[in-house]
């Protein structure tokens, strides 16, 4: 996959869907939006957006969390 033009990292992905979650997404259907939530949990930080988060590090944490 990180050969593909369109490729982002997992902690791109992420950052772009909390995005959504504080500001809320349009969907292609209604199932499909996002609601807003704002409340400033989802917020933009500068730290945190400039950090740079091996795929492999992400994925093993996030298996972590889900059990």
């Amino acid at each position: 996959m990180k050969e593909a033009d369109n490729y982002k990292s997992m902690y791109e992905v992420y950052k772009q869907f909390f995005d959504y979650i504080n500001l809320g997404k349009k969907g292609e259907t209604e199932i499909d939006n996002i609601p807003a939530y704002n409340g400033g949990l989802f917020l933009k930080d500068e730290i945190l957006d400039n950090l740079k988060i091996d795929d492999a590090i992400l994925l093993e944490d996030v298996k972590k969390i889900s059990k």
